[in-house]
């Protein structure tokens, strides 16, 4: 039964009948190009609409700039008021200037539509009402929201498959990174060229130079905020995680990485090389540096030494006031820091004081690219496993099982392979100079030297009765 286009009679005015309350709701996604509607032009409409039908208008609310369709990830904080208000019986017709304004997601329409129908509420788009009790009305709205999914799925469809077929032809998609900038033709506004950007292309290749460097995520990222360069999305303070993700960017290096793990030199000027990028990839990937925490360790043992007795990392503590590194586990060992550390760091200038050190550790072992782009293959193929929805739980477990000790291994390889271009700068034939060219660097690039050279220091338990400070306690390999 379809339900009265005016209110009930209005107070006083026997016979009279008071307008429809109208909730207007306004969305649209982006429009840079002008080619829709913007929410503004809707609002016109829609209070025109308004108008012509003697209905009130109570509210007027507009999401503008986001997605909704089952692919969007915006919040649409005005669109979640529109549901309470319809809720609250705050209105008896949501006008709309299509269907797809409220939702492109079938089952978010769904849910509008019990919603409507359970508070008598009226439903008007295109020139068009609709009573979500009526059967028919109920259909036709239903077909425009079915045509409203499809229609963004077909286009996401169209876009993912130019994504891929531009990453495959190494041209860039989606938005512009951080570092570059885009010509267009001046008339027809098609893209000619990606070219690194005056001013942010300089800073990906600092970052770039100084994590390599050794230096922590932290303190790159305070250096930066303190010299007011703005942040990737122009904010003016920079996060750790965002000093990472540029370092870890495969765009600086001229590179793009399909689906399939596999990469293609793309058609752009890299702002570093290819070795130096894999070598970032490795040094930020690697659970075991914690670079993130490093940045305010001031200990240069701390959590990289172990117990001799016990395994466990020591930790440095106060021992009857004097500073010292202690087990972290059972208090097995207790050994005075200034002692270990100079006994490390005379090992450490020494190894980089050899006649071979500087060849020894100017490069990178050329199989680490080699496992680099396996496990990046190997995880590409396991994601999809996770995108077949077909696939059961134990297919899934199977899969997990088979792929994941290799991607393990394969990562294990290429950061065992890496070596960092901060001990090569250190290496020479005089211990002299080792030891000018160490004193000089921060201490996360000294605790970042010492798993180059993969030195385990270990602090065994002293002899019954000894009180001196024996050399043979302590064991560095």
């Amino acid at each position: 039964m379809k339900r009265a286009l005016t209110g009930p009679a209005e107070p006083g005015r026997p016979g009279a009948a008071a307008p429809l309350r109208a909730l207007i709701y306004n969305r649209v996604s982006h429009d840079a190009a002008g080619k829709g509607y913007s929410v503004a032009e809707q609002e016109r409409e829609n209070r025109a609409e308004c108008a012509d039908r003697g209905w009130e208008i109570t509210a007027v609310l507009t999401d503008n700039h986001v997605g909704a369709s089952r692919f969007s990830r915006g919040d649409r904080p005005e669109w979640r008021r529109v549901t309470e208000i319809i809720a609250a019986g705050g209105c008896d017709v949501l006008v709309l200037w299509e269907s797809s304004r409220c939702t492109r997601d079938l089952r978010e329409y769904a849910e509008l539509a019990d919603l409507c129908d359970q508070h008598n509420v009226l439903l008007s788009y295109s020139g068009r009402i609709y009573d979500m009790g009526d059967p028919d009305d109920r259909h036709r709205a239903g077909s425009d929201a079915l045509d409203s999914e499809r229609e963004t799925a077909r286009t996401r469809k169209r876009v993912t498959r130019s994504v891929r077929r531009r990453k495959a032809e190494g041209l860039p998609h989606g938005k512009i990174p951080y570092g570059y900038r885009r010509e267009y033709d001046p008339v027809t506004r098609e893209y000619l060229r990606q070219v690194p950007h005056e001013e942010t292309a300089p800073i990906v290749r600092e970052i770039a130079r100084r994590l390599l460097a050794g230096e922590a995520l932290h303190a790159v990222a305070e250096d930066l905020t303190r010299r007011g360069i703005p942040t990737p999305r122009g904010a003016a303070s920079w996060q750790p995680t965002q000093v990472r993700r540029v370092g870890l960017s495969d765009t600086a290096a001229g590179l793009i990485t399909l689906d399939t793990g596999t990469r293609v030199t793309a058609q752009w000027e890299p702002l570093i090389s290819e070795a130096d990028h894999d070598l970032l990839v490795a040094r930020l990937t690697d659970p075991a540096r914690r670079t993130w925490r490093d940045g305010s360790t001031k200990h240069l043992l701390a959590g990289l030494a172990v117990c001799g007795v016990c395994g466990a990392p020591v930790r440095r503590v106060k021992n009857r006031g004097s500073p010292s590194y202690a087990c972290s586990r059972g208090h097995c060992v207790s050994r005075s820091q200034a002692w270990v550390d100079d006994l490390t760091e005379r090992i450490i200038i020494e190894r980089l004081s050899r006649t071979d050190a500087a060849e020894a550790f100017a490069a990178d072992d050329p199989a680490a690219v080699d496992a680099a782009t396996e496990a990046r293959a190997l995880r590409a193929r396991l994601q999809t496993f996770y995108d077949n929805l077909d696939l059961s739980a134990a297919g899934l477990v199977a899969a997990e099982r088979k792929l994941l000790p290799q991607i393990q291994a394969a990562e294990d390889r290429a950061r065992r392979a890496h070596r960092s271009p901060l001990v090569g700068s250190l290496a020479a034939p005089d211990p002299a100079v080792v030891e000018q060219r160490w004193v000089r660097l921060t201490m996360p690039q000294r605790r970042e030297v010492i798993r180059t050279l993969d030195l385990v220091v270990r602090i065994h338990r002293t002899r019954r009765g000894v009180r001196k400070l024996d050399p043979a306690s302590v064991e560095i390999g």
